[in-house]
């Protein structure tokens, strides 16, 4: 068994113990999607990578000119530093490092996990995730489900609102408090 699978049945076998009284796992109608499956299969995909491509490709020309401005300093200095006075080495030594943060900089932030290709990538997925809970949402309620779990998170991806528990555990934390 994967250990998505393993995590999807412990989650399962814990919601099925956790009911007693009115609702029993019996009577629980379960589902489960398997959303990389779904985001990898989906044609409307293309579109999406073709996009990001064309991001990515503009973001490698910028980073290559940056590389390449650091490099003409560098061979600058390595060609020229004996001639000049320590002052002046100085000096190039400290653009260089400076052009160096610069460009450290423009790529984290470009890469980092909150940068502007993963802003970018949610961007162009967010309709495609809006559709996909419209679908689940439609079909959870067309199809009498209890629960929807995501195998490649995993996760609940659909729930029927008799079942949540939120009020009831802000009532209780609450009761301390007022």
């Amino acid at each position: 068994m994967s250990m998505k699978a393993w995590m999807v049945a412990s989650l399962l076998f814990g919601l099925m113990a956790g009911f007693s009284g009115d609702a029993s796992a019996k009577d629980l109608k379960l589902g489960y999607i398997d959303s990389n499956r779904i985001l990898t299969e989906y044609k409307g995909m293309a579109d999406v990578q073709a996009e990001l491509e064309k991001a990515k490709l503009e973001w490698d020309k910028q980073t290559q000119a940056k590389e390449a401005e650091l490099d003409s300093l560098r061979e600058e200095y390595d060609a020229q530093s004996l001639m000049w006075s320590e002052k002046t080495q100085q000096q190039k030594q400290k653009a260089i490092q400076e052009k160096y943060a610069e460009y450290q900089r423009f790529v984290n932030e470009i890469i980092a996990p909150s940068g502007k290709f993963a802003q970018r990538r949610m961007e162009l997925l967010k309709p495609i995730y809006d559709k996909i809970n419209t679908i689940l949402d439609q079909l959870g309620k067309e199809g009498d489900y209890d629960f929807v779990f995501d195998v490649d998170i995993p996760a609940v991806v659909f729930a029927k609102p008799e079942y949540e528990l939120t009020d009831r555990v802000l009532k209780e934390l609450n009761k301390e408090v007022d």
